[in-house]
Parts: structure tokens; C-alpha cells; sequence
């Protein structure tokens, strides 16, 4: 049961990061989830929360796309996009951390530490692509950042901001 969560993770970390889906999310997002966000963002300063995740409001940071099971949600901001999926696992970040690697198809591992790990496609067009695992009990969170290897450089400041404003309820 495990292992389907950890596929169904990694399904959706490849799916989502598909260039060209940034137009597609945008046209697919229902009306009345629009509504709903604006009313969150004015009212409480929270771009968006589902269960156990809440993630601030931070500026330039628009949702994309939501899957309920596990609960994985996309955000857009110009030229990233963050994956956040949260999951019930008793795997070791080192296993999560293997299983995801080997789901990425051919990339290579740039860095690697206990809750991080950064790996971009071998591809003419190179994706970077940083993880961040956080644990809450039993439940997992899985932080990912994807853009154009040329330009992550320069998005670290965006990549930190946002990554301080996703938290786990406990």
C-alpha cells in the first residue's frame, strides 16, 4: 500500500512537471476555486490550505493544480513551479529519497543530504529540480522545485521565501 503511495507521488512529481502545463492549469482551475482563493488571500493571508498543509500567502506565487490522494498541489510563480505532496509513510528519507530518484528517469544527482536532495535531466534543455522532505509523525511532506537549470540561480530568494511559507498543521 505503501509503495502505490510512493508511485502515485512520484507519477505526480513527473506529471506535473511537464513543460506546457502552466497554460493548461490555468484554463482547467474551476471559477469558484478562484473565488474561494481570493476571499483566503484577503481574509486570512493564506494562499492555500487542504487538510494538514497550509501554505502562506507569498507574493508572485499563484495555485496550480490539486490531487486529493495523497494530497499534491502545484504552484506557479513565472519561471518555478513548486510540488508540494503530503503522504502517511513509515519509509526513511533515504528510501523516499532513493524511490524518487529512481522515478526521475535519467537525471543526475547534484546534491544529496538528509532532508534535500537536487538532481537536474540529462536532457539538450536541462530541469533542475531541489527536494525537501519535512516529517511530521507519520506524515510526510515532499517540497519540490523545478525550473530551467540556467535560471535556479537566480530564483533562490523566491525558492526560500516560498519554501518558509509552506507548513504542516500538526
Amino acid at each position: 500500500m505503501r509503495n502505490k503511495w510512493i508511485y502515485f507521488l512520484i507519477t505526480g512529481l513527473i506529471v506535473l512537471s511537464g513543460c506546457g502545463a502552466d497554460a493548461e492549469e490555468k484554463k482547467d482551475e474551476p471559477q469558484d476555486n478562484k473565488e474561494e482563493q481570493v476571499e483566503k488571500d484577503n481574509s486570512s493571508k493564506v494562499l492555500y490550505e487542504n487538510g494538514a498543509l497550509i501554505v502562506k500567502d507569498t507574493s508572485g506565487w499563484s495555485v496550480g493544480k490539486e490531487e486529493k490522494n495523497p494530497l499534491t498541489v502545484s504552484f506557479n510563480h513565472q519561471h518555478i513551479k513548486a510540488i508540494v505532496t503530503i503522504f502517511d509513510t513509515q519509509k526513511s528519507f533515504n528510501q523516499i529519497k532513493d524511490e524518487l530518484i529512481a522515478g526521475a528517469g535519467d537525471v543526475e544527482v547534484i546534491e544529496e543530504e538528509e532532508d534535500y536532495f537536487s538532481y537536474q535531466s540529462k536532457n539538450k534543455e536541462s530541469i533542475k529540480t531541489e527536494v525537501y522532505l519535512k516529517q511530521n509523525g507519520q506524515q510526510t511532506l515532499v517540497l519540490s522545485f523545478l525550473a530551467n537549470k540556467n535560471q535556479f540561480d537566480e530564483l533562490s530568494d523566491t525558492i526560500k521565501e516560498f519554501q518558509s511559507a509552506v507548513k504542516l498543521k500538526n
